[in-house]
C-alpha cells in the first residue's frame, strides 16, 4: 500500500538503517534492517521482463524509484484468503520483485511452511522471477525445501482484467485444482482500510507509525475471528 508512507524529516536524527526502535506491540513487522539487507543483495534482484507480452508494470523496473521526500514509501504484507495478516514489511523504494521474494523466503525457509498458492497481481511475470531466484540459490549451495517447486502462481481475480486476454487465460485461478473461488483479493481489501492511516502516520516517528499500523492489523484480525463463524452460519442457512 503506497499510501502508508513516512516523511524523512520526522526522523532526521535517526537514519533509517540505524533506527532499531520497536513499539511494545510489535508482532507482524519484519525489521527494517533485514528488509534493506535482503533487497540489496544481488541474488535477490530478479531481472525485469524484456518480452513485455502482457501489460506494462512498474515492478518490472527492478530498481524502482527512490524518493527524496519519504524514507518509507509504502507497506507490503502477506494475507491469507481469510484476511489474516501473516507478516508486514516497510517498502523503501518503488515496487520490486525482491519484496515478494522476501515474503516467500520467510514463509518457505524460516517457517518451513508448505505453500500451494501465492497470489500476486503480477504473477504472470513474477513466477519466472521466482524460478530464476530459486535456481540462483541452488547454484549458491542453498538447500531448498521440496515444497518450493509445488507452488502455483495464479492472478487474483481483483487484478485479472488488468492483463491481456491471453494472460488471463493462462494464469486464471479457475483452471487450477484446489484454488476454489477466492473472494477477490484480501490484500486489497485490507489496504483499502489501512490506507487512511497514512494521512497521519506519515508525520509520526517510525516507531509510533509501526505501533499504529500494528494496532489496526490486530483489530482487523479480531474482527475476522468474531465475524467468521457468523458468516459461515449465514452461508449454511
Amino acid at each position: 500500500c503506497f499510501k502508508l508512507r513516512h516523511m524523512k524529516q520526522q526522523n532526521k536524527s535517526f537514519p533509517l538503517a540505524e533506527d532499531t526502535a520497536l513499539p511494545p506491540n510489535h508482532q507482524k513487522f519484519v525489521p527494517n534492517q533485514d528488509v534493506l539487507h535482503f533487497i540489496t543483495k544481488p541474488e535477490n534482484q530478479a531481472p525485469g521482463d524484456s518480452l513485455k507480452d502482457c501489460s506494462n508494470f512498474d515492478v518490472d523496473k527492478e530498481l524502482g524509484f527512490v524518493s527524496k521526500k519519504f524514507d518509507i514509501t509504502g507497506l507490503g504484507g502477506a494475507f491469507c484468503r481469510h484476511g489474516f495478516c501473516g507478516l508486514a514489511m516497510n517498502i523503501f523504494t518503488g515496487e520490486r520483485y525482491a519484496y515478494a521474494l522476501m515474503i516467500l523466503q520467510i514463509i518457505l525457509f524460516q517457517h518451513n511452511l508448505p505453500l500451494q498458492f501465492f497470489w500476486y497481481d503480477v504473477n504472470c511475470r513474477f513466477k519466472a522471477r521466482f524460478k530464476w531466484w530459486a535456481l540462483k540459490l541452488r547454484e549458491m549451495g542453498v538447500s531448498l525445501p521440496t515444497h518450493v517447486h509445488n507452488i502455483s502462481f495464479p492472478l487474483p481475480p481483483f487484478h485479472l482484467n488488468a492483463h491481456v486476454a491471453k494472460c488471463q487465460e493462462l494464469n486464471s485461478c479457475s483452471g487450477m485444482k484446489g484454488a476454489a473461488r477466492p473472494p477477490g483479493e484480501p490484500t486489497e481489501q485490507k489496504w483499502s482500510i489501512l490506507r487512511f492511516l497514512g494521512m497521519t502516520t506519515q508525520y509520526m516517528t517510525r516507531c509510533n507509525r509501526q505501533a499504529t499500523i500494528e494496532r489496526k492489523l490486530h483489530c482487523m484480525q479480531t474482527y475476522s475471528v468474531v465475524s467468521g463463524p457468523a458468516l459461515l452460519m449465514r452461508m449454511g442457512a
